[in-house]
């Protein structure tokens, strides 16, 4: 939300966060009949840790937490690993590419269903995270900011001591805004780009 009133001071809260996974299973049997056949969630789990095991971004860390805890080992060596600030990385596993990131990393595959899913997830607070193989949106990962405890509370302190608190994030508007209502920060700004 752009106030367009100046910033006094500048408060930076960091927060975890935590995943729901959907599968859609209903496209594995008709498209990927070489290289690798995704047939299962413990397969897209281990290329999402395989991808995910090379970024520090908070958002793949959670990925690969949760990707991790769920197959208990990585045993996948991603090749051709690239990571594009602002969407997501792509890695390549027996010759074919993979992409984990948000709806602007899949350049147009399933834009429509991209779109409904990003919009009802972030109308829940949570940023989704599209898993792809090229062609078709194989699996989702919607992640919930886990805010501390105290967020809220020291917010309320800052402001008690008339400073302004704002929020700069690369989440969504609708997941930016959820955050800032939960805490109580009243300026924010979403979509921001490193």
């Amino acid at each position: 939300k752009k106030s367009g009133r100046p910033w006094v001071k500048f408060a930076v809260e960091d927060y975890g966060g935590s995943v729901e996974f959907a599968l859609f299973g209903k496209d594995y049997e008709t498209l990927y009949k070489e290289n690798i056949e995704l047939k299962d969630k413990m397969s897209v789990l281990r290329l999402s840790a395989a991808i995910e095991s090379r970024s520090n971004h908070p958002i793949a860390e959670c990925v690969y937490t949760y990707a991790m805890a769920q197959i208990g080992e990585e045993n996948i060596a991603i090749e051709g690993y690239s990571y594009e600030p602002g969407r997501g990385a792509t890695g390549v596993y027996q010759g074919k590419t993979y992409y984990l990131g948000n709806r602007r990393l899949l350049n147009g595959i399933e834009e429509k269903r991209s779109y409904t899913l990003e919009k009802e997830y972030s109308k829940q607070g949570k940023t989704a995270v599209f898993f792809s193989g090229g062609r078709k949106i194989m699996a989702v990962f919607a992640i919930a900011d886990t805010l501390k405890a105290e967020s809220a509370f020291a917010i309320a302190q800052l402001k008690d001591k008339n400073i302004r608190v704002g929020m700069l994030t690369g989440d969504n508007e609708n997941v930016a805004k959820a955050i800032a209502e939960r805490v109580g920060i009243d300026d924010y700004y979403a979509e921001a780009l490193p």
